[in-house]
């Protein structure tokens, strides 16, 4: 650590330069919990008896929205895989109506150009 110089006129003791601050915790220094907190409320809001009906309403209105939502839910899977079905079983076809032209094809080849 380097000391601070003094000015001149100043007769100060030189051992006084040398030493080094403590170097336990400053207690000026700001903790935690310092400046200015707004007071939490314990207890929370209480409701009136008007506001309870409103929001007992809304939870039973959004009970039949979750139940109507899920019948949707239930009833587009069940057509996604109907859809998945035809798809696949009309692939099937595609795949075997295909192998047959070219199947066809192929003895046509075979009878007009002989042995291919």
């Amino acid at each position: 650590m380097i000391a601070q110089a003094s000015s001149p006129s100043l007769n100060l003791d030189k051992s006084l330069t040398s030493l080094k601050p403590p170097r336990h915790a400053n207690v000026l220094a700001a903790h935690k919990g310092a400046g200015i907190n707004k007071p939490s409320k314990k207890g929370g809001k209480v409701l009136t008896r008007k506001q309870k009906l409103r929001l007992e309403q809304g939870r039973e209105k959004a009970e039949e929205r979750m139940g109507k939502m899920e019948v949707k839910v239930e009833r587009v899977g069940r057509r996604r895989e109907a859809v998945g079905k035809r798809n696949v079983s009309g692939k099937a076809e595609q795949l075997l109506l295909s192998s047959q032209h070219l199947a066809l094809n192929l003895s046509w080849a075979r009878l007009i150009y002989g042995d291919v």
